[in-house]
Formats: structure tokens, C-alpha cells, sequence
């Protein structure tokens, strides 16, 4: 929860900020505490609390879940359990077309490329059997795809929970004059936002990927290309001294037909153009010849190349992490 929380985007913050009832700008652990205070989830009885697992442990408490197993799986789960308890309550509490209509919004939502969404293939209406209802919402709160399905549709079809009975009374609470059904209601806010969060983060991350794996297979593909045929021999035309030869060979044929007084206008522009063209390739192969090497060319290529695997290792790690 925490490091969802500081992974947040400025709207997603505000919006936690103002669920919670937090100050403008709070850090994610002044977040914990500010709901800490609406729950009364408190350290020794008195402070409120300022960590994410008493938090959690003591809202699942509430609920009638058993004690916290403190692990990272195990504040993800019971994060999870949470939010979906809360969803099953409000559920229940909204209106037929309004239980319908979320359904459709969060069967809608579905984002997981390794499973199908679950109700009836017509899609979910007034109509459908509550029975049906209900196990198409069971399916959806066993799966982490399902619960960001399920937050995703509460931006357009927001549930309220019904009012809960009364638990042990907090004297914290009771001096602050907060009622604990405010605190299930922050709670229910601030999961949602995260879960939301998390799909942000997947789709994103998702298309990075598909981007990263495109260059990642060309810049393959050129690396291929060039060790098959960027590393050829030298050829004489790319060599600048050929081009200093062919200048060279037409002075000396001046020189010669010169001494022999066989000069004429025509032999003249004919050794004059083979001079320029001579001087002109040189130039162009000593220009080429000042471009990075094939060896380089190949260590920069496989250099992009590592740095694009690296990439997409990373986006995958990422993925399987908001995704388990």
C-alpha cells in the first residue's frame, strides 16, 4: 500500500489527499496516518498509527478477518480482501440497474491478456439472474485483474457502503467525533484509487513494452545485417589513393604527349576531365574514410542492443509485479 501510494500521479494524490481528508501534499506516510485516525488504528491505544500493515490489520479486524501475516504478499492480499469486501457490501446495497451497470463497466474494464473476462457472452443487463450477478462479481474479486476491473468501473459508477453495525467503540473516535463507518468509507476511497493506479501503470507500462520489444527485434535485425555484410573486404574503389592514381595518370599522359609534341585541344580536356574526376573521387573516399568504422558501427548497435533488452526485462519484472 505504502509504495503504491508514492507512486501516485499529482491527480491520483489529490484525490487520496482529499479522500482521507489529508493536507494538500502529504507524504504517503502522512496518508497512512490520516486514515489511521478516521479507522482508529492506533499504536499503545493512544497514537495513531503510522504504518501501512496496522492499518490494514486492524481495518481487516473490523471486517471479522483473522490477524495480519505480515509479508509482502501478504499486505497485497490483504489489501485485496479489503477492497473487495467492500465492494461485495456496496454492491449489494446499490440498486438493481445500478449492480448491472457497474457490472458491465468493470467486465468492460478487463485488462488481462491471459484470461477472459467472466458473465454472459450478451453482456451483463437488468435483466440477468442476481444469482448470475453475484458469481460473475465473485469471479471478478478472486483475481488482481478483476479487482482493478472493479475499481476502474467505480470511476463512472461509484458505490457508497451501507451504514455497518457497531463494533468495539474507539475512544479515539468518539473524542473526534468520527464514526467508523467514515473510516471504511476513506479506506474504500483510497484502495480503489490505488487499484486504479495500478491498471494506470500496467497499460502503460504494457505499451512501453510493445515499443521497447519493436526496437529491440530491429535493432537485432540490423545487427544481423551488418555482420553478415558490413564487414566485407576494402574495395579499391573506396580507397582514395586509387582516385590520386587516375589523377596522376593523366599528367603524366600530358607530360608525355607534351615532350613528344603531340599535344592537341581535344587530348587536353580529355586528361584535363580524367584529372578532375580523379581528384574528385579521392576526396569522396578520403570524406568516407572519416566515418566511424564497421567495428565501431557494431558496438554501438550492440550496445543499443543490451541497453533495449535491459529495457524490457524491466518492463516485464514491472508487469508481473501489478499484475500478481
Amino acid at each position: 500500500m505504502i509504495d503504491q501510494l508514492r507512486v501516485l500521479n499529482a491527480q491520483e494524490a489529490a484525490r487520496v489527499h482529499r479522500i482521507c481528508k489529508a493536507s494538500p501534499g502529504s507524504t504517503p506516510e502522512g496518508v497512512i496516518r490520516a486514515l489511521a485516525r478516521l479507522l482508529g488504528a492506533t499504536t499503545w491505544g493512544v497514537l495513531p498509527a503510522t504504518t501501512d500493515d496496522v492499518v490494514l490489520d486492524h481495518a481487516g479486524r473490523r471486517l471479522g478477518m483473522l490477524p495480519l501475516q505480515v509479508s509482502s504478499g501478504g499486505l497485497v492480499q490483504r489489501e485485496r480482501q479489503i477492497f473487495t469486501h467492500y465492494v461485495r457490501q456496496a454492491w449489494e446495497a446499490a440498486e438493481p440497474l445500478r449492480r448491472a451497470s457497474y457490472l458491465q463497466d468493470a467486465l468492460g474494464a478487463w485488462d488481462s491478456v491471459t484470461g477472459v473476462p467472466p458473465g454472459p457472452a450478451s453482456g451483463m443487463t437488468a435483466e440477468v439472474p442476481e444469482h448470475i450477478q453475484r458469481a460473475v462479481l465473485h469471479e471478478l474479486c478472486q483475481t488482481a485483474a478483476g479487482c482493478r476491473c472493479l475499481a476502474a468501473a467505480l470511476e463512472r459508477w461509484p458505490l457508497s457502503l451501507p451504514e455497518m453495525g457497531s463494533g468495539p467503540v474507539n475512544l479515539l473516535n468518539l473524542a473526534m467525533g468520527v464514526r467508523d463507518r467514515d473510516g471504511h468509507e476513506a479506506l474504500f476511497g483510497v484502495l480503489a484509487v490505488l487499484q486504479q493506479s495500478r491498471r494506470r501503470m500496467l497499460l502503460q507500462h504494457r505499451a512501453a513494452l510493445d515499443t521497447v520489444a519493436r526496437e529491440l527485434d530491429h535493432t537485432q535485425s540490423v545487427l544481423n545485417l551488418h555482420d553478415r555484410f558490413g564487414s566485407r573486404a576494402h574495395h579499391w574503389a573506396e580507397d582514395k589513393w586509387s582516385g590520386l592514381a587516375v589523377a596522376a595518370g593523366a599528367g603524366i599522359s600530358l607530360t608525355v604527349w607534351s615532350a613528344a609534341s603531340m599535344l592537341s585541344p581535344a587530348g587536353v580536356a580529355a586528361a584535363g576531365l580524367t584529372a578532375v574526376v580523379g581528384i574528385v573521387w579521392a576526396g569522396a573516399a578520403g570524406l568516407k574514410s572519416k566515418q566511424p568504422d564497421s567495428n565501431a558501427r557494431r558496438r554501438e548497435l550492440s550496445l543499443r542492443a543490451q541497453k533495449l533488452l535491459r529495457d524490457k526485462q524491466e518492463h516485464e519484472r514491472t508487469l508481473n509485479r501489478l499484475d500478481g
